[in-house]
């Protein structure tokens, strides 16, 4: 997938009763990970803003954290392929 900067949208279509969704990014396909919010609740949908790059970058993912009452881990979802970031 390329990505040009901008808004793109990321859906969860978990229904359970959730005290947050932590949504990530990676710049080294998993290796490591960044924060992009913590939402409250179970949004079901969050609008990232993509960040600006000065040239074309490979091996984003993405990454979503589901939580429930207790901060119990519930689910954990990540892209399955990488995105590329266009200037």
């Amino acid at each position: 997938m390329k990505c040009f900067g901008g808004r793109k949208g990321i859906t969860c279509r978990e229904f359970l009763k959730l005290a947050s969704a932590g949504v990530f990014f990676s710049t080294h396909v998993g290796s490591n990970w960044r924060s992009v919010e913590t939402l409250v609740g179970n949004p079901k949908t969050f609008e990232w803003m993509v960040p600006p790059v000065k040239i074309q970058r490979t091996r984003y993912k993405v990454k979503v954290v589901l939580k429930d009452v207790s901060e119990h881990t519930v689910a954990v979802g990540a892209s399955d392929g990488t995105f590329t970031f266009n200037p």
